[in-house]
């Protein structure tokens, strides 16, 4: 619960992006707090932008919104320069 509890104040709640997730941890009897979205830039303040997107696209809420890994293997941050 203390990783959740954290992961949410980062990422912010996840009632109005994915209510199936929301759903199915109340059915479980897991409470998630109400927490507003945090920016990454705010908690990885030196990170690249390039980097800051491919990894909001990694922690998407909704499994259905988040990168397919052929995606992510053309994403910019991930060009042969960066690596």
């Amino acid at each position: 619960m203390d990783q959740i509890s954290k992961i949410v104040s980062v990422l912010g709640s996840p009632n109005a992006t994915w209510p199936e997730g929301v759903k199915q941890a109340t059915k479980r009897g897991i409470g998630i707090a109400e927490y507003p979205e945090v920016p990454l830039s705010t908690v990885l303040p030196n990170c690249p932008p390039d980097a800051l997107h491919f990894i909001g696209e990694c922690l998407k809420w909704d499994p259905a919104k988040r990168m397919t890994s052929a995606q992510m293997v053309l994403h910019p941050f991930l060009a042969k320069e960066n690596l």
